[in-house]
């Protein structure tokens, strides 16, 4: 059971308080505070004056407003901990990069005076399927980054991405929409998924029963028998110095990327991610890279049909293949799904592939010049699976 710190728990992103404001709480309080700290005697006109290109100053302020956050942390928790010490605590909030030094503070501190590992839920963004349908898997993307860039702490137990929508009503989102953003979020490292989709002065229960609740419900099985299986083991991809939008679009081609933590297969280059454009390229184009690439940098799973959607492999910690997550991006649906398994043994006569919102269905491997296929029926639009090895 975890006590969440939700959202506002920042230094920034304060509206309208922070509204053109340097970072920071600026009330006569802090500033005290700050003088008392520095023995100085600033005001608050002449300390927001003094930082003007003095970043020694900006620095001690930044680290001060770090460290009163931080106390604030602290004592939420210490005081949690004496009506419900069974508790563990966790924190919701941003996956920037100026959110890193923050974050990894807070979630220090609540470990350190719970002596309990903790949970976090980045979120932010991309609450919409009519524009931010593909924003939602970049979103996914970035958590893993923002992941790897705290360290994968090993004392957060509980990564879980919040999948969210604003002002939560029935045009927002699609309870579809939100299972593909919590599976992706999935297969890209996370071992949780939470959804912030329901509103309850917004729209009538019955409204949120019958799109999202239902659905969501009849879905969650797959969700969690994928994080089931994927327990023990780590996202396998090209990584890239690019954008997240460029790193999605490069791998819909169904080579799998990496944009976060897990096993590098390699690093793409800027002529690599050139090479690459979907809706221009003929099929074939796109196998030779997918094939040149692998014999660059070996990877477990290759695309060997027309696909545009992303494949996302797992492995064990000896590199054994033990999940293939797949999205197909399209908007319809795609058929013959033919993916090479690179490096299973000859003893794996069959996988079970799980998509949602259907029935597992077991498909028989076909072994040529030693070699394992296997080819999946079709998968439907905008709609995710994966393969169990």
């Amino acid at each position: 059971r975890y006590i969440w710190i939700d959202d506002d728990l920042r230094l920034d992103n304060h509206v309208p308080a922070t509204d053109g404001s340097r970072i920071g709480c600026w009330c006569d309080t802090c500033i005290a505070a700050f003088n008392a700290e520095q023995q100085t005697t600033w005001t608050r006109e002449t300390l927001t004056k003094a930082m003007e290109g003095d970043e020694g100053l900006q620095t001690l302020w930044y680290q001060f407003s770090l460290n009163s956050l931080s106390q604030v942390a602290r004592c939420i928790t210490e005081e949690a901990m004496k009506v419900s010490p069974d508790s563990k605590m966790a924190l919701q909030n941003g996956s920037w990069e100026e959110a890193v030094p923050i974050v990894s503070s807070l979630l220090e501190n609540l470990h350190e005076v719970s002596g309990k590992p903790v949970g976090y839920r980045p979120g932010g963004g991309n609450y919409y399927d009519l524009k931010d349908s593909h924003g939602q898997v970049h979103k996914s993307m970035q958590s893993a980054w923002f992941m790897k860039r705290l360290g994968n702490l090993d004392y957060v137990e509980t990564w879980c991405p919040e999948v969210e929508s604003y002002p939560r009503v029935y045009g927002g989102r699609t309870a579809q929409s939100a299972l593909v953003e919590g599976f992706t979020a999935l297969a890209y490292g996370f071992n949780a998924v939470s959804m912030f989709i329901l509103a309850g002065d917004q729209e009538e229960a019955s409204i949120y029963s019958y799109s999202l609740l239902k659905p969501i419900a009849a879905a969650a099985p797959m969700l969690k028998s994928y994080a089931k299986a994927n327990e023990g083991t780590e996202p396998v991809g090209y990584e890239a110095e690019t954008s997240f939008d460029r790193l999605y679009e490069f791998g819909r081609s169904g080579i799998p990327v990496l944009p976060g933590i897990g096993k590098s297969l390699g690093t793409l280059s800027a002529e690599d991610l050139g090479r690459l454009s979907l809706c221009t390229q003929r099929s074939y184009e796109v196998q030779d890279l997918r094939e040149e690439l692998n014999s660059r940098y070996p990877s477990p799973v290759v695309c060997t049909a027309p696909f545009v959607g992303l494949l996302m492999p797992r492995v064990d910690k000896d590199g054994h293949l033990k999940t293939v997550g797949v999205l197909n991006t399209r908007i319809d649906v795609q058929e013959r799904l033919r993916i090479r398994l690179n490096g299973i043994q000859e003893s794996v006569k069959t996988v079970v592939w799980y998509e949602m919102k259907q029935q597992p269905v077991h498909l028989p491997i076909e072994w040529t010049d030693g070699q394992a296929y296997v080819e999946i029926p079709e998968i439907a639009a905008w709609n995710v699976g994966y393969l169990s090895i």
